[in-house]
């Protein structure tokens, strides 16, 4: 048996897939909504937070994931991503915003399970995600998928 793998590059690894980058990431966020409403009802008894923090942390992956499959990231980590480099405050960001949501999702979880105040952790998770969204904005070059994706 013989495995063979394409190392040009040039043909997209999804055309033939019922599968796009974009359904699987939406489907991978989908299922973090599920298992964070479950972590919400066993760890702090209210799976309405889980279910909170897993929708916003579903939003960061169903960004972020398609861009690492697509394989725009490896254009990123060259420093090859998009070349207009406007203000990132002034365009969205898919990749920090991506990052961002994870983020704050997490922070605002992590602060529920230690304090068991919602909104200050509601506040909590929206400064982080904007901290983290503007640091990375300026910090990295903005990665886009491609059309087939």
């Amino acid at each position: 048996m013989s495995i063979t793998i394409d190392t040009d590059g040039d043909e997209d690894p999804w055309a033939d897939s019922p599968l796009s980058p974009n359904l699987l990431g939406l489907l991978f966020g989908v299922m973090d909504v599920v298992a964070f409403t479950a972590a919400g009802y066993f760890v702090v008894d209210s799976p309405a937070v889980g279910a909170l923090a897993g929708v916003g942390l579903g939003a960061g992956i169903a960004l972020f994931m398609p861009l690492a499959m697509s394989g725009a990231l490896e254009d990123v980590a060259d420093g090859s991503g998009s070349a207009d480099r406007v203000n990132p405050v002034r365009t969205f960001h898919r990749l920090a915003a991506g990052f961002a949501l994870m983020g704050g999702s997490i922070a605002m979880f992590g602060w529920y399970f230690v304090q068991e105040t919602l909104p200050i952790g509601l506040g909590i998770g929206a400064v982080v995600a904007l901290g983290v969204y503007v640091a990375l904005g300026f910090g990295i070059p903005n990665a886009t998928v491609s059309s087939s994706a």
